[in-house]
Order: structure tokens, then C-alpha cells, then sequence
């Protein structure tokens, strides 16, 4: 009765860990959308055509992250175990390198379907505002994290 009761608290503890992760998640979401919102100045027009492309991005971006992470995360798995060959050393720089052309090729055709719904001016201010939020999320965390060393 004990382990059960044990095995019930670790896993509703796992679920609000899980939570608070995708609730974390969200606000950093809300975030950027705010970010950028405020940045390019959007028109009611501009904005309906721009968010469905962003949020098609993102989430195309964001598998192939994940993606991107896995292979990583088994490579890491499997040079702790073992020595790792050149053979599978050279699937996963194969990888890597698909994977930075597959971002790649997201992005620009991002930037060419944009260039359909919002001016080359407001294209070059999402660039800039994109990597302004990238820098304010890293100073932030930066800030944070000296902040906890304390």
C-alpha cells in the first residue's frame, strides 16, 4: 500500500513538473508574440497574413529542432558507452549537416513567402527584432541564472 501510494505522489509531482514546462513554454510564447507584435508594427491586414506563416515556421522549425536534439542526445548516449566508429561518426556529421540545410531552406523559403504579405522594410525589422528577442531572452537568462549562484 505504501509503494503505491508512493508511486501515485511521484507521478502527479512528474505532472505538475510537465506543467509547469509547457506552462513555461507558453508564457515564452506569448512573449515573443508580444515582441515581435510591438516590433514590426503589423496593420490589421499585414498581422492576418503574417501569423499563420510565422506559426507554420515555427512549428516546422521546432520538429526539426527536436528532431535535430534526438540525434543528438543518442550520439551523446552512445559515445558514453562506447568509442564511437568513423562510420557512425560520419552518419551523424551527415546528419548534422542535413539538418542545418533542411533550417536553412525553412527559413529562406520563409522569407520568400513573406516578402508576399508584408514589405521588404517590415521583413528586415522581423530579422532585427528576431535576433533582439533572441539577446533580451539570453541576457535575461544570463541575469537569472547569476542571480540563483548567489
Amino acid at each position: 500500500m505504501k509503494q503505491l501510494l508512493l508511486i501515485i505522489l511521484f507521478l502527479s509531482g512528474l505532472q505538475h513538473v510537465v506543467a509547469q514546462k509547457d506552462s513555461h513554454r507558453e508564457r515564452l510564447k506569448a512573449y515573443k508574440i508580444a515582441y515581435l507584435t510591438e516590433e514590426l508594427n503589423l496593420s490589421p491586414k499585414e498581422a492576418q497574413s503574417f501569423w499563420p506563416l510565422y506559426n507554420t515556421f515555427e512549428e516546422a522549425l521546432n520538429k526539426l529542432k527536436k528532431e535535430e536534439r534526438t540525434l543528438f542526445v543518442s550520439f551523446k548516449d552512445q559515445s558514453k558507452n562506447t568509442s564511437i566508429s568513423d562510420q557512425e561518426a560520419e552518419k551523424i556529421i551527415d546528419s548534422y549537416t542535413r539538418y542545418d540545410k533542411l533550417k536553412f531552406d525553412l527559413k529562406n523559403q520563409f522569407l520568400i513567402d513573406l516578402r508576399k504579405v508584408i514589405s521588404s522594410k517590415k521583413i528586415l525589422l522581423y530579422i532585427k527584432a528576431e535576433k533582439g528577442f533572441n539577446r533580451k531572452l539570453m541576457k535575461r537568462y544570463r541575469h537569472n541564472h547569476s542571480k540563483r549562484r548567489q
